[in-house]
């Protein structure tokens, strides 16, 4: 698998080496390598042998005492971004007098780089949520915007997976002392692991800031949401009532028609000679009319209908 090498003088150089030749060289088991070489895989930060194995969503590296090895390169970001970071922070480091040890500076390079990426997409769809805010707040409501609410959501609701992910890891670790003194390569018994605590729990605070306001966004969108819904809800129902009256009119009409049908059949009834009996027949369809209705409509009311 190709890859990125980098040593602890700041040497950048290309290799190419199977997961065997991996496995060998940290003197760990094949199977321990999967996080690297699973594009599928959650987020990972897995002491293993004489490496410290990570895997954060398009990060993948193996971190030994002297020597990091970054794979994933066929994302644009991981050479052009993450790799100059890398190097950046290991030129430091060796100017340093109170030094880090390396693994340990590999491992917050890698987690600092990951928190300002997600605090950078989410800070995009928090810009995104106020401008939609903004439209339902100046427009009336419509199928784009309900679309853009929708897509928004789905993003929030993915980067609160990731962030979720990496928050369960680096509390696993934090709360387990074994692998805290794991977390030191080539030290079986660490004399204290207040580095690397010190380490994963500013991470984890940085974190855990991001993902309080991952939910106070996803609240917020839910009760737009709700918000929405009972607008439509009361649209709805007016046109709903409308739709009702319009109804019971047309019942009104239709039994009148009758009527006004029977008297147009070719039968004599002996009033069609009388020059009043239109008038009369008229007005009292016209107020049997009037009787039906508000009798119907009365009736809707009582029934809270309408």
């Amino acid at each position: 698998m190709n890859s990125l090498h980098l040593n602890s003088s700041g040497k950048v150089q290309e290799k190419n080496l199977s997961r065997k030749e991996l496995a060998i060289l940290f003197q760990i088991h094949s199977r321990d390598l999967r996080p690297v070489f699973t594009k599928k895989q959650v987020a990972t930060i897995m002491p293993r042998g004489g490496c410290i194995i990570v895997s954060i969503r398009s990060v993948k590296i193996i971190i030994g005492t002297k020597e990091v090895f970054i794979f994933n390169l066929e994302k644009k970001k991981i050479p052009e971004y993450f790799v100059p970071i890398l190097i950046e922070k290991i030129e430091a480091w060796k100017t340093n007098k109170e030094k880090t040890r390396f693994e340990h500076l590999v491992l917050d390079a890698t987690l600092n780089y990951w928190i300002d990426k997600i605090q950078r997409r989410f800070e995009d769809i928090e810009r995104a949520s106020e401008l939609i805010f903004q439209k339902l707040g100046a427009e009336s409501l419509s199928d784009s915007t309900f679309e853009q609410l929708l897509h928004l959501k789905k993003r929030l609701s993915k980067l609160d997976t990731n962030v979720e992910e990496i928050e369960t890891e680096i509390t696993e670790l934090v709360e387990d002392d074994d692998d805290l003194a794991d977390l030191y390569l080539g030290i079986k018994k660490p004399n204290d692991t207040d580095e690397i605590e010190s380490i994963l729990e500013s991470a984890l605070e940085q974190i855990e800031d991001t993902s309080h306001r991952v939910e106070d966004l996803k609240e917020n969108i839910d009760d737009t949401q709700e918000i929405l819904t009972l607008k439509l809800d009361s649209m709805r129902n007016i046109i709903i009532k409308f739709d009702l009256l319009v109804t019971a009119v047309t019942c009104v009409l239709a039994l009148l028609a009758v009527i006004t049908g029977m008297y147009g059949m070719n039968l004599k009834s002996g009033i069609e000679q009388n020059p009043d009996a239109f008038w009369a027949i008229g007005w009292i369809l016209v107020a049997l009319f009037i009787i039906a209705l508000g009798f119907l409509i009365g009736w809707l009311k009582r029934k809270k209908i309408i």
